[in-house]
């Protein structure tokens, strides 16, 4: 579980691995890719000058995910994140739940980190709705175990 912003997931550079994709005239990602990288983890989706940079899908080999926007090779704007253990983290935006499972949703996040308006579920079904920053539940939330 990652809602207190000790346990963070890195990803890899994105110089690492094996590209498939589109290359700009200095041969740097740019454009629509994919990355394969040496720890087997996976990234696929937009670059602008070799970072990543738009939407895109980015999967570590120990279960992990996040899908939504990059920029300058950070997590960046609107997208969720599943973490390892079935904890989730999404932005309150366009959320409506059912039975306690996001359907739509945008979340939010600022150079990698949570930050604005998200709400988190846990693996056992609770789930805190509130204000982040830099990655730690901040100012007003409500916890609904």
């Amino acid at each position: 579980m990652s809602d207190d912003g000790d346990e963070e997931i890195k990803e890899e550079a994105p110089s690492l691995g094996v590209y498939e994709g589109e290359r700009n005239e200095s041969k740097q990602r740019h454009g629509k890719g994919k990355n394969i990288f040496v720890n087997g983890d996976e990234y696929n989706g937009k670059y602008e000058f070799g970072q990543r940079n738009g939407y895109g899908v980015y999967k570590w080999k120990g279960g992990a995910r996040y899908v939504g926007e990059y920029k300058n090779d950070l997590r960046h704007g609107q997208g969720y994140f599943v973490y390892p253990d079935g904890s989730k983290y999404k932005g309150l935006a366009k959320i409506c739940f059912e039975k306690k499972k996001f359907k739509e949703s945008s979340g939010s996040f600022v150079e990698g980190k949570r930050d604005g308006q998200g709400s988190y579920l846990y693996p056992n079904g609770d789930l805190y709705q509130g204000e982040w920053k830099n990655d730690l539940k901040n100012g007003k939330g409500e916890d609904n175990i």
